[in-house]
């Protein structure tokens, strides 16, 4: 379960598919498993923050943008199916302002492992 902190922060999670959060500014913060339909929101925050914060992410703009859309599209549909994949998106006021996902190793020495 999420939890907020009284800045907003998030505390605390599990793995879920649908959370609504109450917010401390009197929105509603909304957690979800990301997927096709999500495309244009999902592009636009994960440029920005590949644009802002490129360290943080070990990836440059540059890759992001090269990549086909058919490849994003791919990922989305991907995310909380079947697999250990997942992007989830967090939504604030029904805008997405954040992003986290996870992907697990899948060679045999590492597949204990995951990137975030």
């Amino acid at each position: 379960m999420w939890k907020v902190n009284t800045r907003g922060a998030l505390l605390q999670s599990s793995i879920c598919t649908t959370t609504t959060i109450s917010y401390t500014t009197g929105g509603s913060l909304m957690m979800k498993n990301l997927n096709q339909s999500d495309f244009d929101e999902y592009y636009r925050v994960r440029l920005q923050s590949l644009e802002q914060y490129p360290v943080a992410y070990s990836s440059m703009p540059k890759f992001f943008i090269e990549s086909s859309k058919e490849m994003h599209l791919s990922l989305l549909k991907d995310s909380g199916s079947e697999s250990d994949f997942y992007l989830k998106g967090f939504f604030l006021r029904q805008r997405l302002v954040g992003l986290i996902g996870m992907k697990p190793e899948t060679r045999e020495c590492v597949n204990h492992k995951a990137s975030m």
